[in-house]
């Protein structure tokens, strides 16, 4: 059962966001809703956008035009350190440990926040104990899943509200990813509203909410998961003719 959510504000909003890297535009008016303490996928084939509406939504990358509103808030001139101090928190395609740094090394780098180094290990270990095994092994020596684990456990010691999470199924065995998958859905069941960036449907809406396609940089279709999973093949095949 998930946690109560006690604000009836959707955690995020796009409303007519349109996002681009010098001349090149990535995102064409999205539109989009997510429910608070839902876990929310975004399906779509690469360069349909995804990974662009995350860094919109983390603050990485500014809207052109449009409104992103987190909790009800107009966020528009936000920093991103900002964001990540208000509990919005983004893990990017690859990972993004410190290959060189020890599990409990990575950890600390996070407890800059104010979380305390003991307080952060016991997060990361209650939810991963496989990282507690592997403390003081180096993060770039541990396996693809162990590292993706290891993310999202730097990620959990701030205690986000928002967590964005882009392809962590990526070069990982469908094992795994189940795996990875299950430890989603009991973030989410804690109260965390969680956004998936997937290209591959079938990992994210087994525990996903609601979800929506997107197709070079605009809102294709959005529904429930099972409707979208039914959806993004025609649709995929539709984008690359």
């Amino acid at each position: 059962m998930r946690a109560t959510i006690l604000t009836t504000a959707p955690a995020v909003r796009f409303e007519g966001v349109r996002a681009s890297y010098g001349r090149i535009e990535a995102l064409y008016g999205v539109d989009l809703e997510v429910p608070a303490g839902s876990i929310f996928a975004v399906l779509g084939p690469n360069g349909a956008g995804k990974s662009t509406l995350l860094k919109v939504a983390s603050g990485q990358l500014r809207p052109t035009a449009g409104t992103l509103k987190i909790e009800g808030l107009s966020v528009r001139r936000v920093s991103p350190e900002a964001f990540a101090r208000s509990g919005v928190c983004a893990i990017p395609e690859g990972r993004g440990v410190f290959p060189n740094l020890s599990v409990r090394d990575n950890l600390s780098m996070w407890t800059y926040q104010g979380t305390g180094r003991p307080e952060a290990e016991e997060r990361a270990y209650t939810r991963f104990p496989r990282l507690k095994e592997r403390r003081r092994q180096l993060a770039g020596t541990l396996s693809g899943g162990e590292q993706q684990m290891l993310a999202i456990a730097r990620a959990l010691v701030g205690s986000p509200r928002l967590l964005l999470l882009d392809e962590i199924s990526m070069g990982l065995a469908p094992m795994v990813v189940g795996e990875l998958y299950e430890l989603v859905a009991h973030i989410a069941a804690d109260g965390v509203t969680v956004i998936v960036v997937e290209q591959f449907v079938s990992t994210a809406v087994r525990v996903a909410d609601h979800a929506a396609i997107l197709l070079h940089g605009r809102v294709h279709q959005q529904g429930s998961p099972d409707e979208m999973a039914e959806a993004a093949l025609g649709a995929y095949l539709s984008s690359e003719g």
